[in-house]
């Protein structure tokens, strides 16, 4: 029977966990409302994941998603790995009830496009850095001295990039012309865009890049606008004491009620408790960072 991890069976209140794991055992078919980095320190087994089988051994690692089904079935008895368990708000506020891996990567802090093609989260350590990484975070992790989960959030960012660096290395490359309307675009969010005027700019059939982009993007250019300013407001309404209406305004809404309604679409909770999440999070953090002294 498929069984759910929940955040609260491994990670407490840290909202990230890291540690060694030497377990031979085959762990049950489940899935989790958290992510997982799971890297092979030695030994072998089979990971099964969304259907498809993989074979892992020594510096494989791979990115569990949320609700994914999975299961590691053991292949030797010397099987050893570093398990790194978090959510995504503990990398930033904005993260809070982001909906999986290219969510994160497609945050504001990050702000990288994975191709959508690609669904494989599993990778080879090529040169020992993520390795590297990993035992920093878990020395940081036991020894909790001042700062440590400032440390943690630092290294878990680096491991992530270095992730998405990854990820291009296996996507195909974007058009030029579809790269040069990504840039333009998350420069001039905040004014008025439409494709049909970036299509005049680039001497281009609008039916033809609207096709190109969404193969390319896994969205069309208005779902990729709205995500952006989206993204934009997070940032405000996390770091600024802004009003809505003036936020709504500084990411290119010149309405707050469809501005209202885009954010709840795509986060399922209005601006206002959004913001309110964030600044419960940020003062949780900070009693965090009190009790690490005392």
């Amino acid at each position: 029977m498929r069984r759910l991890y929940s955040k609260e069976d491994i990670i407490e209140n840290r909202m990230i966990s890291v540690m060694y794991r030497e377990d031979p055992k085959d762990s049950p078919v489940h899935t989790h409302d958290f992510l997982e980095i799971i890297y092979i320190i030695e030994g072998r087994a089979i990971h099964n994941c969304k259907g498809k089988q993989t074979s892992i051994t020594k510096g494989n690692y791979f990115l569990i998603d949320y609700n994914s089904e999975h299961q590691i079935v053991c292949k030797s008895q010397d099987f050893k790995v570093i398990t790194c368990t978090f959510v995504p708000e503990f990398i930033d506020d904005s993260l809070w009830g982001c909906g999986g891996i290219i969510a994160v990567f497609k945050n504001y802090n990050i702000n990288l496009l994975p191709h959508p093609s690609i669904d494989f989260y599993s990778f080879n350590d090529d040169n020992g850095s993520i390795l590297d990484i990993l035992e920093a975070m878990i020395d940081e992790y036991k020894r909790t001295e001042p700062g440590y989960l400032s440390f943690l959030r630092s290294y878990l960012i680096q491991l992530l990039l270095l992730t998405i660096r990854k990820f291009d290395t296996l996507a195909p490359e974007f058009d030029k012309r579809i790269e040069e309307i990504i840039e333009y675009t998350d420069c001039h969010y905040a004014e008025h865009i439409t494709l049909e005027q970036l299509c005049r700019d680039y001497y281009c059939s609008v039916s033809n890049i609207s096709i190109l982009f969404k193969s390319q993007t896994g969205i069309t250019f208005s779902e990729y606008l709205k995500e952006t300013r989206i993204k934009k407001s997070c940032k405000l309404l996390t770091n600024s004491d802004k009003s809505i209406e003036e936020i709504a305004n500084a990411v290119g809404y010149n309405d707050t009620r469809t501005f209202r309604k885009h954010f709840k679409l795509y986060f399922g909770i209005t601006p206002l408790k959004f913001r309110k999440i964030s600044h419960a999070n940020k003062q949780h953090c900070s009693m965090q960072n009190i009790l690490e002294k005392l």
